[in-house]
């Protein structure tokens, strides 16, 4: 009986979300979405989600659907008009849905909306809203032939010399209005 009663839950949102209706129709069906049970180390003074714990899980959401669109190694350049509508209470289902706006080169634009689902009645209200620019980065790799790797270890001189050395200082990125 309670296994029927939770799948009605996941029914009612998909038919929402199917006929518009709601308070919260999503653009387009959704590329990527992720929940969160709100536990009090999640919440604030009170008792509701912090923002800046909403903020991650949007932007995971977000990186999932810009990862399937771009298939490419994606990073979070922004996000820009977030919205927080009404506060999500410890107990709680917190679910970030996320879908495309737009592409650009290695440059995606990706909607997410947040939502909380009350339990156990199963009500469910859209809490926040905004917008993510994800760009395409290349990945990554260090190798064993690295200048932190075996040279180091054979010119241990080198090393001292290029841990005294300052740091370089990264170049912003030449992409427009991100």
């Amino acid at each position: 009986m309670l296994g029927a009663r939770l799948l009605g839950c996941r029914l009612d949102m998909v038919s929402e979300q199917a006929t518009g209706a709601g308070d919260g129709a999503v653009r387009g069906a959704p590329l990527a979405v992720t929940a969160e049970l709100v536990f009090p180390s999640l919440a604030n003074h009170h008792g509701t989600l912090f923002g800046g714990a909403a903020l991650a899980l949007m932007d995971r959401a977000a990186f999932i659907a810009a990862s399937r669109v771009l298939r490419r190694v994606a990073v979070t350049a922004g996000a820009r008009e977030v919205r927080f509508q009404r506060p999500v209470p410890v107990g709680s289902i917190a679910e970030a849905q996320a879908g495309l706006l737009a592409v650009d080169g290695r440059k995606v634009r990706i909607w997410v909306e947040l939502y909380l689902e009350a339990l156990p009645s199963c009500e469910r209200a859209l809490a926040a809203t905004g917008e993510f620019i994800c760009v395409a980065v290349d990945a990554f790799e260090a190798t064993d032939d690295s200048a932190e790797g075996p040279a180091m270890a054979a010119a241990p001189d080198a090393a001292q010399s290029a841990a005294a050395a300052p740091p370089a200082v990264p170049q912003p990125m030449q992409d427009d209005e991100t």
